[in-house]
């Protein structure tokens, strides 16, 4: 499923974006890995960008501002993107895996959103407790040990009842 957010949602993904950066900022900074040519402001307008077309896609709220935990951290369990229980990760790349990481709750569902705004394919989603299988588990050269999926193994929108 693709959806293409509207000038007026970008604008919004753009400010939410700024945001995020001030607030991890305040917090010591932001730690992502920045793919070339991006800078951490572009890395967070397109994460925010892409959950808003996930929420927009699914019918389900967005709860990016959100405040976080006090003390939060990255690598810690944290209020959903999306709905009661939906993490959204988002990777440029169109054939981009979805990465689940150790922090996040076994109930969660997990919806790998591709693309760059304003247009963004929702690949598919997963269980966190089905992607944390050992023949997922990357731990070696990636900043971030994570779980990887192929999108062949994602399972197809509508996401599950509660999600």
């Amino acid at each position: 499923m693709t959806i293409t957010l509207t000038p007026r949602q970008m604008a919004i993904a753009w400010r939410v974006g700024r945001e995020i950066l001030r607030r991890a900022d305040a917090r010591g900074g932001a730690s992502y890995f920045l793919p070339h040519g991006e800078t951490q402001l572009d890395v967070d307008v397109r994460g925010m960008a892409a959950e808003l077309a996930a929420s927009i896609a699914t019918g389900l709220p967005w709860h990016t501002l959100e405040p976080l935990p006090q003390g939060y951290r990255r690598g810690r369990s944290k209020p959903p993107d999306i709905g009661r229980r939906t993490e959204v990760r988002n990777s440029a790349r169109p054939q981009s895996p979805l990465y689940v990481y150790q922090a996040d709750p076994p109930d969660r569902c997990v919806l790998l959103v591709t693309g760059v705004g304003p247009s963004f394919t929702l690949a598919g989603w997963i269980q966190a407790s089905d992607a944390k299988r050992p023949e997922f588990w990357r731990g070696e050269g990636l900043r971030y040990p994570a779980y990887v999926i192929p999108q062949s193994r994602l399972q197809p929108l509508p996401l599950p009842p509660g999600a």
